[in-house]
């Protein structure tokens, strides 16, 4: 099992670095959840008799599930190469997981769709994330707090944002002058 990312013990300079306000930088935690979320899908799925897929076959799985099914498009939601994609979902279509097929609008471009027999891995996988969403909920504070939290994230995720010049310098200079705090606390 993963140590939290949160909790491991790191350089000064380097924590002064990363984090703000004891804590660990927000995307090392969001990163922590993806990977508790995935381990404890694989594990569940295994406990039902289902063969483990990688994670790159774990998240293709989840974006087919949430309707993005064309391969180009999988690439870029994860930052792969097409080719990466196409190997993976092969080995998918070789599980009997997913199957391929043309797009109609381009034919160079394929379509992954889920065949009727891998259905019940399918639907157990669904289930078995609503039982983890539930389990959040229940950490959290309740489903009310979920959703919120769902509605917060999904508000951060809409677009992509590069930060300006100015932006980013102020955060240098932030972090600079912790570092600096930090060298003559361990100094004296």
């Amino acid at each position: 099992m993963m140590k939290n990312i949160a909790t491991r013990t790191v350089d000064p300079a380097m924590q002064a670095l990363v984090s703000r306000e004891g804590r660990a930088p927000l995307m090392a935690t969001l990163f922590q959840t993806f990977l508790w979320f995935d381990r404890n899908l694989q594990q569940n799925l295994a406990a039902r008799g289902w063969a483990p897929a990688s994670r790159t076959e774990s998240q293709i799985l989840l974006l087919v599930g949430c309707g993005v099914t064309r391969q180009k498009d999988i690439a870029r939601a994860l930052g792969l190469s097409p080719q990466a994609i196409n190997q993976s979902s092969l080995q998918l279509v070789e599980k009997g997981l997913i199957a391929l097929s043309s797009d109609p609008a381009d034919r160079r471009q394929r379509i992954i769709s889920i065949p009727a027999d891998a259905m019940d891995m399918h639907i157990d996988a669904a289930a078995i994330l609503a039982g983890l969403e539930t389990e959040i909920a229940g950490r959290i504070g309740g489903v009310a707090r979920l959703g919120r939290l769902d509605e917060l994230l999904t508000n951060i995720t809409m677009e992509d944002r590069v930060l300006g010049d100015e932006e980013v310098n102020s955060w240098v200079d932030a972090i600079l002058a912790r570092v600096s705090r930090r060298r003559r606390k361990r100094a004296v």
